[in-house]
């Protein structure tokens, strides 16, 4: 044992930086370890319920990354989503991440394999940016580790760690040691990583979170320039210098940018949500308690237990960085405190009035033109990285004997009475709530009775560990103990999927699968008996789609269906079967008993297709092909027989095309015969950048109701609808980010030139 302890203080004394990739790496194998045995994937997938915070893990990412990897190896770009409702652009909306490099992953390898390899990277890489951060800020090597483990294993990253929000998050720590590191050299070579780094944010797919992390970035920024010893000229041009740079790394994400901005325009979810007059997600100041003892309210990853799940996501918790490490940010305040430590206290106390109402900060904030603080509770994320940074200052107090023992009592003194004041505050409100999963008051009441027990008692134990702190054997303590409140008890949080529960091989699925390559119909499931976009896995046209975006020309389209609940997209009455015939659904996918109770009472319209244990497939008789022709003198007269159609008129107006086939990409190929001159319709969703292909001219689709139309002339034909986003198509997104590309190569090479001749 001896040997060992002095091997690892000699590691620690010569390679600090390499002990401590060492130990963070370590710490995240053991985190994602529940995924290396028994096949199990490191993805809480589940397919047949609504399970938050899962959904969208489930419905959104896992099947964006799968389908872009297999469009890719085509040798295309995935603009398109052909599986999603009547069609959605893919690569704008921005969640898909495809220009990210952790997404790559899961182009190249399977998915098995991608998942443990995602998160490892990504976790890893969160607390060692936090550690090169803090070793910049010249704290001890102790210091730096503390605060990289709390960061990297916050409740943020660990709820989220399959998130793009969470992919964003990873410039925070990465942009700030940019900026420190710049100012400690001077050196205008080093600011330059800003750029890329600040594109890569933006590429990493959450416009959101990057819009709030670049404020702490560039006040940061700000703060360097003006509070850190130099003149004011001098700070003027470093604050230049770094908005330049920052302007730049904006222009290198155009080729994501430009395309996400012309989807939002068109989108209903941006006026949803911009339509709340309250945040739908407030969290009251009391639910605070939250980020103290994560579970009290319930833990998404206990059976049973998950008992509140509002607001969505976890999102009470997500400042969770273990009770030691709050306490360590509290001792960052000693009697002469540090510049950097007002910083991340000033933006600590922001974020949590944006977070809980503070009155006159959330609504002044709120009224700014560009923000919308509904959703607002996601600045928890900040708040954790901020009690990170102060733990790490507060340990290195500790460390350096600057903490004295009456000020040591006090701080756990005053945390102790906070914390009873709360836990008694919740004990009430919660008395008053109602419990999903059956659960009564007595075992909520057990169940939180437990988790105060557990505080109380890490309380204790972290209280003697900073009393005797100076000593190699309490610090070796404090790191067991930090571990345990973070990494391991995120791995609760953490679920993993049996292979046969992974997207399973259901033979209604298989079937619907075959159908769809023989006529291309679309399917509409019922309830939960399949997730929204789901068909996006299992290569299956499903109507029911579950966007970030949400186009308002599809939300109209399926008014005519039913009763839609927003999100996730369920009809919870009997559809209008004229209208699913409108939008060329061929099959309706039931659970078992309730498909043969909807076939006794629409008998005319559906047949049994197929039928297992658990699900009931009907088909749906004459709906419209997903390409046909009719004969329409005007763009005005063709939208009238539509909507005829639409309520099931005139169907005998619609002549069936002789061919019709559909690529990865969305490229549709189609052959026609026309007994007169007329307009050809697809039944996908209108969007600009939709052409025919004719030679080397690309001839603009038109939309009617929503749906694509082609003048055709009368006689047998063909046509190529394929789709050419303007941004591509004109080369604006990649001739912006190409030349901005090129600008900061130019920039960086003329600053080592300059910086070796310098040297010589």
């Amino acid at each position: 044992m001896n040997k060992i302890f002095f091997k690892t203080k000699k590691l620690i004394n010569s390679r600090p930086n390499l002990a401590a990739m060492m130990v963070l790496g370590f710490l995240v194998l053991l985190f994602i370890s529940p995924s290396f045995f028994q096949g199990r994937l490191l993805a809480p997938v589940d397919t047949t319920h609504y399970v938050a915070p899962y959904l969208d893990i489930t419905t959104q990412m896992l099947p964006w990354w799968k389908l872009s990897g297999e469009i890719i190896r085509t040798g295309h770009i995935p603009f398109w989503n052909v599986f999603s409702g009547n069609g959605l652009p893919l690569l704008a909306n921005m969640q898909s991440a495809i220009f990210f490099p952790l997404t790559w992953l899961f182009y190249f390898l399977n998915i098995r394999a991608a998942l443990a390899a995602y998160a490892f990277l990504k976790l890893f890489l969160m607390g060692l940016f936090t550690y090169f951060y803090l070793r910049e800020l010249k704290l001890n090597i102790y210091s730096c580790l503390l605060g990289a483990i709390l960061f990297a294993f916050c409740n943020a990253n660990v709820i989220w760690f399959l998130w793009p929000l969470t992919s964003v998050i990873l410039i925070l720590p990465l942009s700030l040691f940019i900026i420190e590191r710049h100012f400690n050299a001077n050196n205008a070579k080093t600011v330059l990583w800003l750029a890329p780094v600040t594109a890569l944010g933006l590429l990493a797919g959450h416009p959101q979170t990057f819009f709030y992390i670049f404020f702490v970035i560039y006040g940061y920024a700000i703060f360097k320039s003006f509070f850190s010893g130099l003149s004011f000229k001098k700070g003027v041009s470093s604050l230049v210098l770094i908005t330049c740079i920052f302007f730049l790394g904006l222009i290198i994400s155009a080729m994501a940018v430009l395309p996400f901005l012309e989807y939002l325009k068109l989108s209903a979810n941006l006026n949803y949500r911009s339509g709340f007059t309250e945040n739908p997600f407030y969290l009251q100041p009391l639910l605070f308690l939250a980020n103290i003892i994560p579970d009290f309210y319930g833990n998404t990853g206990v059976k049973n237990f998950s008992y509140l799940l509002v607001p969505n996501y976890g999102e009470l918790a997500l400042g969770y960085i273990g009770i030691s490490g709050l306490i360590l940010s509290l001792m960052s305040f000693k009697r002469q405190v540090k510049k950097h430590v007002w910083f991340f206290a000033v933006a600590t106390l922001f974020c949590l009035a944006l977070v809980y109402h503070a009155p006159f900060i959330y609504f002044l904030i709120n009224k700014l033109p560009g923000f919308n603080l509904n959703y607002n509770n996601r600045l928890l994320y900040i708040w954790a990285f901020c009690g990170s940074v102060l733990a790490a200052f507060g340990l290195d107090n500790l460390i350096n004997g600057k903490i004295s023992r009456k000020l040591l009592n006090r701080t756990f003194a005053g945390f102790t009475i906070f914390s009873i004041v709360l836990i008694i505050a919740n004990r009430l409100i919660t008395h008053g709530w109602q419990f999903a999963h059956n659960l009564d008051w007595h075992t909520v009441s057990l169940w939180q009775d437990v988790l105060i027990t557990v505080f109380f008692v890490n309380l204790l134990i972290a209280y003697f560990i900073f009393k005797y702190l100076p000593k190699k054997s309490a610090l070796a303590f404090l790191f067991i103990l930090v571990s345990f409140e973070t990494a391991f008890h995120g791995m609760i949080f953490m679920k993993t999927s049996r292979p046969t529960d992974f997207y399973p091989n259901e033979p209604a699925l298989n079937y619907l699968q075959t159908q769809y390559t023989q006529n291309f119909y679309r399917v509409f499931t019922f309830g939960d008996v399949l997730l929204p976009n789901i068909g996006t896995w299992y290569h299956i046209n499903e109507l029911n789609d579950h966007d970030t975006i949400y186009l308002t020309s599809n939300k109209q389209l399926k008014a005519a269906v039913g009763n839609y609940n927003y999100s996730p997209e369920y009809t919870f009455s009997d559809p209008n079967l004229n209208a699913l015939r409108f939008l060329s659904v061929g099959y309706l996918l039931f659970p078992n008993q309730k498909g043969l109770d909807f076939l006794q009472s629409h008998p005319g319209d559906t047949s049994v297709a197929f039928n297992d244990n658990n699900y009931t497939v009907l088909k749906l008789s004459n709906p419209l092909p997903r390409a046909f022709t009719i004969n329409a003198s005007n763009l005005n007269d063709l939208a009238n027989k539509l909507a005829d159609l639409q309520t099931g008129k005139n169907l005998d107006l619609v002549s069936p095309v002789a061919s019709f086939s559909v690529l990865e990409d969305g490229t549709e190929k189609i052959g026609y015969n026309n007994g007169t001159q007329g307009y050809l319709i697809t039944t996908d969703n209108f969007y600009p950048g939709w052409f025919e292909e004719i030679g080397n001219q690309l001839i603009p689709v038109s939309n009617v109701m929503g749906l694509r139309a082609l003048p055709i002339l009368a006689g047998q034909d063909s046509s190529t609808i394929a789709y050419h986003p303007k941004n591509y198509a004109y080369g604006l997104g990649w001739k912006l980010s190409f030349f901005a590309l090129l600008a900061w190569l130019i920039l960086f090479y003329w600053q080592f030139k300059i910086g070796r001749k310098l040297k010589q």
